[in-house]
């Protein structure tokens, strides 16, 4: 179990405030309004800011930011990172993946000069080429078109079957967070108000039955 007991001020500004263990190997997926907490669970997840509390979630753990970043060389350089000369069967994965999401036709462009989409597609499969039990995505699609992001959906959902990691994924859009999740959670003014697989089906709370209908 992931247990995540964990509070976040700044200030007299509560910005976060859960305490509730997740199970391993599951997707959850974190909706909510801007200024919700989403991105701060993230960061305290991967012990990115200093929170009180506790978490044993910082071990062995992946974090693909919001606002990617992407090194100063090629795009195939970028995503073959972290993956070592002998390592064979990756490399053919990674270059797979390059290809389904159409990045092969850029590999030799520099990734700093790619568009926002682009350059979410590239940190992406660079993250993907990693090993972890515990993957956070902070909107990781939201530059992608459509197409692109079934495809890197697929990807994401391959990668979790084969590691069994567990997944926290931020999302703005309800019907991905329907398709990829085991467990949706919606957080409002720092805290997970509702939780579980159907609840932007049937919201339980004010709270989510009006984001649910902003959306």
């Amino acid at each position: 179990m992931i247990v995540c007991r964990v509070k976040k001020q700044y200030g007299k500004t509560v910005a976060l405030d859960v305490d509730r263990t997740f199970e391993e190997g599951k997707i959850y997926a974190i909706i909510g309004n801007n200024g919700s907490g989403k991105s701060t669970f993230l960061n305290v997840l991967s012990k990115a800011i200093p929170f009180d509390g506790e978490s044993n979630c910082a071990k062995d753990v992946l974090y693909m930011p919001q606002t990617v970043y992407n090194f100063d060389f090629s795009v195939k350089r970028n995503v073959l990172l972290f993956v070592g000369k002998k390592e064979e069967e990756k490399r053919r994965a990674a270059e797979e993946r390059m290809r389904k999401i159409g990045l092969d036709a850029l590999e030799k462009k520099n990734a700093k000069k790619l568009s926002g989409g682009e350059k979410q597609k590239t940190a992406l499969l660079r993250t993907l080429t990693q090993n972890c039990s515990v993957l956070l995505l902070d909107e990781p699609t939201s530059s992608m078109d459509v197409t692109a992001t079934q495809i890197a959906e697929d990807m994401i959902l391959d990668y979790q079957k084969k590691t069994n990691c567990t997944v926290f994924l931020v999302t703005h859009s309800v019907a991905q967070a329907e398709r990829l999740a085991d467990e949706i959670l919606f957080f409002d003014a720092g805290k997970i108000v509702e939780s579980g697989k159907d609840i932007t089906k049937n919201p339980a709370s004010d709270q989510l039955r009006a984001f649910l209908q902003n959306r």
